[in-house]
């Protein structure tokens, strides 16, 4: 036996109305959803923005070069890690300068927003036969020009870690820097070498056998600028 049901017209009203409901009902959650990956993506390129993000280059003072560590970005970069490796650190022409560098994967630093580090890599080139006081120890520029020449194209790789979740990968040499392009010029040695100064000095008394030779850099660096300044 067939029953057959005929919908009144309230019930297609009544229908149609939970039909609707149902569609809207869709429809905000399609929305909200898109808004929240919306929301979030605005989020992250916010904090891409601002985030901390530390850049580094080869500068040129006088009779000096130097790697610059800066943070360009908004937010402190803290817990940083370096390691140094290449050739150019293996094969130092001071031994001194090569067991610093083998030391700085010991350490942390932090990078406030802005602020610029420099640390002493090598003199430059001088034609003038010059002396070089490093760690006490006297070099001249016939010893050092040689290891220059044969070093200036080693690739120098730097790698580490900050904020506990940004990973350093940098590989560059010292003659992709040495174009006019980037080529640094101070008009002010003074200047130059005090802020090489302020930027390898560090006091740890939890890592003094490191800090001891960061601090020898320093002091040579000082000896230098007395020279320079009386010259």
């Amino acid at each position: 036996m067939i029953i057959g049901y005929c919908l009144t017209a309230s019930d297609c009203i009544q229908l149609a109305t939970a039909i609707g409901t149902v569609l809207l009902a869709i429809a905000a959650f399609w929305t909200l959803r898109q808004n929240k990956r919306q929301l979030q993506v605005l989020q992250n390129q916010q904090h891409e923005e601002r985030r901390a993000r530390l850049s580094f280059e080869i500068v040129f003072f006088e009779k000096t070069t130097c790697l610059k560590i800066v943070n360009v970005g908004s937010e402190s970069a803290y817990n940083v890690h370096l390691k140094f490796l290449g050739a150019f650190f293996d094969e130092h022409f001071s031994p001194e300068i090569k067991k610093a560098f083998e030391s700085f994967d010991k350490r942390a630093f932090c990078f406030a927003p802005g602020r610029e580090a420099y640390i002493y890599l090598c003199p430059m080139i001088d034609d003038t036969n010059s002396t070089h006081i490093i760690y006490g120890r006297q070099f001249s520029a016939n010893q050092i020009n040689p290891w220059i020449e044969q070093h200036k194209q080693s690739l120098i790789t730097i790698e580490g870690q900050y904020c506990d979740r940004y990973d350093i990968s940098e590989h560059f040499t010292i003659e992709s820097f040495t174009s006019d392009l980037f080529l640094r010029h101070e008009n002010s040695s003074t200047r130059a070498l005090q802020q090489i100064s302020k930027g390898i000095t560090c006091r740890n008394d939890l890592h003094r056998p490191i800090q001891e030779l960061v601090d020898n850099i320093s002091k040579s660096i000082d000896i230098i600028q007395k020279k320079m300044s009386n010259s």
